[in-house]
C-alpha cells in the first residue's frame, strides 16, 4: 500500500457527516461529551497511550476503561521494520485538551442591570463624554433619536453635541428667565420653553436664527425626539413620531433660518485646551456642553433629567419609520439597519462607563459627576425591547451558561493484567511513519465495513508530512479500509512520483470508495482543490454523505471543494422489438 511519511495525531472517525462549524469548534479539543456528534464516534486515536506496539482506541475507554474485552473498540497494531526508530515522538505532537473549555468569567462587580435602566443628569455637574470619532460627523446625512424626560424647561440645556462648537441638539426656552444664568440669558430668546433646536456648528448664524421645532416637549414625561439633517438641504424635527418642523435651504422666518453646508461640522475652528490633559480635545457629550465647560462652569449648559435609547444613523430616517420603530430596540429588519452609527440603551455598563450596545471600539461613554449619587437610574427607563437582534452589526453576546461537566480522562489500565506497559514520558505524543515499512493495522469487523456504503462518514486528523532528505512525492495513505474499501490519502499529479495519477494537486486530500478497482480508480478519486503544507501541522477533515460522495474537504477548517462528480452512465440501448404501449397512467394526486 502507498505508505505515509510524517507525523499523525488526533485521528477521529465518525458515523456522521459533520458540519463545518462543528469541525471548526472542536478540532483543538479532544473527544468531549459536549460534542454534538459524541454518540456517533467510531474510533479515536490520540496516539498517547499504548502497550508494546498496540495503540488504544480512546473512544472505547468510556465504556471499557481497561480496554480488555473483545468489544473494547479498535485497537491498532503498529508494524515497523525498525522498532527503535519507530513511531512514538514525545517532542512533536498536537496537544489538545480532553475537556470542554471553561465557561467565561463572571462579569465584574457593579455591573448595571441588563435592561430597564436610563441615565440621569442632575443639571449641576453630570455629563457623559465620548472621545470624538469621525463617524459622529457624517459627510452628507445624519439622524439623531432619543427618549428624554426633562425635569425643567426654563433654561437652555444641551442634550447631545460635539465640543468646540460642533453640531448640537439642545433644549431652549423663552429667555430671559429667573432660573437661567447670565450666560444662558444671552442664548435664544424667541422660542417657547421646551423647544428642540439644531445648532449648526458655526458662527455665521445667530442663536435667534437657529432652526428649531414648532412644538415643545413635555416636562416630567418621556418624549421621543428625532432630528434628521441632510447637509446643505434640510433639517426636520419629530416629537413622539409627529413632524415638528421642517427647514430647507431657503425656508424659515424671512429666510434667515437656513441650512448651511457646514451644518454637520465638528468644530468652528476655536482652539480649546483641555486643562486636564493640556491639549486640544473634541468630544461627543451627553447632558452638557464640554467645549468650554472645564474652565467656565456656567457655560456647561447642563441638562436635568433622564436620557435613554439614543441612536445615531448615517441616513435620513422617514417619519413613518421613526414613529413605528421608536418603541422598539434596533431590529435587523429596520429599513436603515445597515446605516446605524451607534446605539446607547444605557442598560449595560460598569461603574462610570456606559457601553455602546454593539461594543463599537472607542464609543463607550465616560460618566462624569462630582456628586456621590449614581448617574444610573434602574427605576426609570423606556421599555424598548430588542424583539429581533440585529444581524449587522451584531449585538454583544450574552454570558453563556456553563457547559456540562467535562468527560474525565479514564483511569490507566491496571498493570496486574499485563496489558499495559507505560512508556517513558508518556502522554502528548504523536505517531511517526517512515514512509517505507511502518503502518498501523486494525482487525476488520462488520461495524467497520457496514458504514462504507450505507452510512455517512467523517474522518478527521492532524497531519504533518515530513521531508527528511529529498521531497517525498508519492501517493500516501492516511487511513483506509480493507482492499480499496475506502481510503483517505494524500494525492499527487501524474508523473511526479510513485502512485501519482490524474491531475490532482500535490498533497491534495483525496477520498476513494471503490470495491472494484480499475485503471481509472486513482485518476477519478475525489480530491481537494489545494494541497497540505510540508513540515507543518494541518488539520484535515473529509465529510462523506450516505451515498458515498464527498460533501466537503476541510483544510485547517476552511472548506475546499471536492472534485466534480463523474458523468452519468450512458443510457441503455433500446429493445430490439417494440413493446405494446402501456395504458395511460392517472396523474399523481
Amino acid at each position: 500500500h502507498p505508505q505515509s511519511k510524517g507525523f499523525l495525531d488526533e485521528v477521529r472517525m465518525w458515523h456522521a457527516s459533520l458540519a463545518g462549524e462543528t469541525i471548526k469548534s472542536f478540532k483543538d479539543l479532544g473527544l468531549v461529551n459536549v460534542h454534538p456528534n459524541f454518540e456517533d464516534v467510531l474510533a479515536y486515536y490520540k496516539f498517547d497511550r499504548s502497550y508494546g506496539s498496540v495503540v488504544y482506541d480512546r473512544s472505547a475507554l468510556r465504556n471499557d476503561p481497561y480496554n480488555v474485552t473483545e468489544n473494547a473498540g479498535y485497537q491498532g497494531v503498529i508494524t515497523s521494520t525498525d522498532a527503535e526508530y519507530l513511531m512514538w515522538n514525545n517532542s512533536i505532537n498536537m496537544n489538545v485538551p480532553d475537556s470542554a473549555p471553561s465557561p467565561p468569567p463572571p462579569p465584574p462587580p457593579g455591573m448595571t442591570a441588563s435592561d430597564g435602566a436610563s441615565l440621569y443628569f442632575n443639571g449641576e455637574d453630570s455629563m457623559g463624554v465620548v472621545e470624538y470619532h469621525p463617524a459622529m460627523t457624517p459627510e452628507e446625512v445624519f439622524t439623531f433619536e432619543a427618549w428624554i424626560r426633562p425635569e425643567n424647561l426654563d433654561k437652555y440645556q444641551q442634550i447631545v453635541g460635539i465640543s468646540n462648537d460642533g453640531w448640537a441638539i439642545d433644549l431652549t426656552c423663552n429667555l430671559p428667565s429667573n432660573n437661567a444664568t447670565d450666560y444662558q440669558n444671552t442664548m435664544c430668546t424667541n422660542h417657547s420653553d421646551g423647544t428642540i433646536i439644531f445648532y449648526q456648528g458655526h458662527e455665521s448664524v445667530g442663536c435667534d436664527a437657529v432652526v428649531a421645532s414648532n412644538f415643545t416637549v413635555m416636562k416630567n414625561a418621556w418624549n421621543h425626539i428625532a432630528v434628521t439633517i441632510v447637509r446643505g438641504e434640510s433639517v426636520k424635527f419629530y416629537i413622539n413620531g409627529t413632524s415638528a418642523g421642517t427647514y430647507t435651504t431657503s425656508s424659515g422666518v424671512e429666510g434667515t433660518r437656513v441650512v448651511t453646508n457646514d451644518c454637520l461640522a465638528m468644530s468652528n475652528g476655536t482652539k480649546y485646551i483641555d486643562p486636564r490633559v493640556g491639549e486640544l480635545h473634541s468630544y461627543l457629550t451627553f447632558g452638557g456642553y464640554h467645549g468650554k465647560c472645564a474652565d467656565d462652569k456656567i457655560r456647561c449648559l447642563f441638562f436635568t433629567g433622564h436620557i435613554d435609547e439614543v441612536r445615531f444613523w448615517e441616513a435620513e430616517l422617514a417619519r413613518k419609520d421613526i414613529k413605528f420603530f421608536m418603541n422598539y430596540g434596533v431590529v435587523s429588519w429596520h429599513p436603515n439597519a445597515g446605516h446605524i452609527i451607534a446605539y446607547y440603551k444605557f442598560d449595560r455598563g460598569y461603574e462610570i462607563v456606559a457601553h455602546e450596545y454593539f461594543h463599537t471600539r472607542g464609543f463607550d461613554v465616560e460618566l462624569r459627576t462630582n456628586r456621590t449619587d449614581q448617574i444610573w437610574d434602574t427605576n426609570t427607563s423606556v421599555a424598548a425591547p430588542a424583539i429581533d437582534p440585529p444581524t449587522s452589526p451584531r449585538p454583544p453576546p450574552m454570558p453563556s451558561p456553563p457547559p456540562p461537566e467535562p468527560f474525565l480522562p479514564p483511569a490507566p489500565p491496571p498493570k496486574p493484567r499485563g496489558m499495559y506497559e507505560p512508556r517513558e514520558n508518556e502522554g502528548n505524543t504523536a505517531i511517526y511513519f517512515d514512509g517505507s515499512a511502518s503502518y498501523g493495522k486494525i482487525h476488520s469487523t462488520p461495524r467497520l465495513t457496514s458504514f462504507a456504503s450505507t452510512q455517512a462518514l467523517t474522518v478527521e486528523a492532524w497531519i504533518k508530512p515530513d521531508t527528511s532528505g529529498d521531497e517525498f512525492a508519492r501517493l500516501q495513505t492516511i487511513a483506509m479500509l480493507g482492499n480499496l474499501g475506502w481510503g483517505v490519502q494524500l494525492m499527487c499529479p501524474h508523473g511526479s512520483g510513485f502512485g501519482c495519477c490524474g491531475d490532482h494537486k500535490m498533497r491534495a486530500v483525496g477520498f476513494f470508495m471503490d470495491s472494484k478497482p480499475n485503471e481509472l480508480t486513482c485518476k477519478d478519486t475525489m480530491s481537494s482543490d489545494v494541497g497540505v503544507d510540508l513540515n507543518r501541522w494541518t488539520h484535515i477533515a473529509v465529510v462523506v454523505n450516505p451515498r458515498g460522495w464527498v460533501e466537503k474537504f476541510y483544510y485547517d477548517v476552511e472548506a475546499i471543494a471536492p472534485s466534480p462528480p463523474p458523468p452519468p452512465s450512458p443510457p441503455s440501448p433500446p429493445p430490439s422489438s417494440p413493446s405494446p404501449s402501456p395504458p395511460p397512467s392517472s396523474p399523481p394526486s
